[in-house]
C-alpha cells in the first residue's frame, strides 16, 4: 500500500506526478471536476443572461428605448453565442477521454468572435452603470425597477439590475482563470497540455483586447463630450481647484526653466510623449487626405456621370454613324482623359497615406 505522505505532492494543483497508477488517476479525476465546473458555470451565466435578456428587459419596457438599449447594449448577441458556446462545451465533455483536449480546441474556435462581441459589451458597461445611478436619484424608479427585479431573480438581492449587467465582465474574465485550473490538472506528457496552454494564453489575449478597446472608447469619449460643451459649460468646469493646479504647474515648469529647481526626468513618459505627439501629427494629416480624397472622388463620379449622360443622349437621339464618330466621341474621349487624370492623382493621394 503506498505510504500517504509519498503521495501528497501529486495532490497539489499544477504537479500531477506521473509516479504510479494512483497519483495519475487522482490527476485525471481533478481534471474532469475543473472541466465539469466550466460546464456548470457556463450553463448557470447562461441561465442568468437569459433571464436578464428576454424577462427583465421585457417588464422594463416604460423605460425609453435608449435606456435600455444602453443597459441591455449585445446582450441578445452575447446569448447566442454562448449558446452555441454551452453545447460545445456539453459535447466535449461526453467525450471522456478527450474532453481537456477538445475543450482548448473549442475555445481556440471561439477566439475571435468572443473578442468581437465582449468588446462591444464592456466597452459600453460604464455607461449602464451611470444610467443605473441616475435611476437610484429617482426614488420612485428605482423603487418599481426593484421590485421587478425580486419579482423575477429573488437571488439577486439589493444589487438589483447590476447583479446581471455584471456577469458578462466577469465571465469573460473567469475563462482564463478557468483553462489554468484545467491546465494545473493535466499531466505533462499528456496530448492535450499544449492546446490547453494555447487555449489559455488566447483567452488572457481576448481580455487584454477587450480592456485595451473600453480604455479607448472611455478616452474617445471623455475627449467628445469636452468638444461638444459650450463656453458656458465650459467655464463653469472651472473651479479654484483647477486654477491652483494649473498655477501651480506653471510655477513649477517656469521654476525648472529657470534652474531654481530641480528638473523632474521622465525618460519613459517623455518617449510616450513623444509617440503621441507623433501619432496625433499623422491622424491630422492622415484626416487632411482623406478629405482631399473625398473631394477627388466626388469630381470623378461627377464627371463620369457627365460623360456617360452626354454619350446615352447622342446614341438616344439616334445620330446618324458619322455623326456619333465625331462630336460625342470625342466629349466621351475628354471625360475619359478626365476620369484617367483624377484616378492618378488619387493613387498619388494612396501612396501618401501609405507613407505616413
Amino acid at each position: 500500500m503506498a505510504d500517504p505522505e509519498a503521495d501528497e505532492p501529486s495532490s497539489r494543483p499544477g504537479s500531477p506526478s506521473p509516479e504510479g497508477p494512483g497519483s495519475e488517476d487522482r490527476a485525471l479525476l481533478h481534471q474532469r471536476l475543473a472541466v465539469r465546473e466550466l460546464l456548470d458555470t457556463e450553463a448557470s451565466y447562461l441561465h442568468r443572461l437569459r433571464l436578464c435578456a428576454s424577462d427583465i428587459r421585457s417588464r422594463l419596457q416604460q423605460l425609453p428605448p435608449g435606456d435600455l438599449n444602453v443597459l441591455f447594449s449585445n446582450m441578445d448577441e452575447i446569448v447566442q453565442l454562448n449558446s452555441r458556446f454551452l453545447h460545445g462545451l456539453q459535447e466535449a465533455a461526453s467525450e471522456e477521454e478527450e474532453q481537456a483536449r477538445l475543450v482548448g480546441h473549442l475555445f481556440l474556435d471561439f477566439q475571435e468572435e468572443l473578442e468581437r462581441v465582449y468588446k462591444v459589451y464592456c466597452a459600453g458597461y460604464e455607461k449602464a452603470l451611470l444610467l443605473l445611478q441616475e435611476y437610484r436619484e429617482e426614488p420612485e424608479l428605482h423603487r418599481e425597477i426593484q421590485r421587478i427585479i425580486e419579482a423575477v431573480a429573488p437571488q439577486a438581492g439589493p444589487s438589483g439590475l447590476s447583479f446581471f449587467l455584471v456577469s458578462p465582465v466577469q465571465r469573460i474574465t473567469k475563462y482564463p482563470l478557468l483553462l489554468h485550473k484545467i491546465l494545473e490538472n493535466t499531466r505533462p506528457d499528456a496530448a492535450a497540455r499544449p492546446v490547453l496552454r494555447r487555449a489559455a494564453a488566447a483567452l488572457e489575449e481576448v481580455n487584454a483586447n477587450v480592456n485595451e478597446h473600453k480604455m479607448r472608447q472611455e478616452l474617445a469619449s471623455r475627449y467628445t463630450k469636452v468638444e461638444q460643451l459650450s463656453l458656458r459649460e465650459r467655464l463653469a468646469r472651472i473651479n479654484t481647484h483647477t486654477l491652483s493646479k494649473k498655477t501651480t504647474r506653471l510655477s513649477q515648469l517656469l521654476r525648472q526653466g529657470a534652474g531654481l529647481a530641480p528638473r523632474t526626468e521622465d525618460p519613459e513618459f517623455d518617449e510616450v510623449e513623444e509617440r503621441f505627439q507623433r501619432v496625433a501629427l499623422c491622424v491630422t494629416e492622415l484626416k487632411d487626405n482623406m478629405a482631399a480624397y473625398m473631394d477627388n472622388l466626388e469630381v470623378l463620379v461627377a464627371c463620369v456621370q457627365s460623360s456617360l449622360c452626354r454619350y446615352s443622349l447622342y446614341l438616344w437621339l439616334g445620330k446618324k454613324r458619322e455623326e456619333t464618330s465625331c462630336l460625342p466621341l470625342a466629349e466621351y474621349s475628354y471625360g475619359l482623359a478626365q476620369c484617367l487624370h483624377l484616378q492618378m492623382q488619387q493613387q498619388k493621394l494612396k501612396d501618401e497615406l501609405r507613407a505616413d
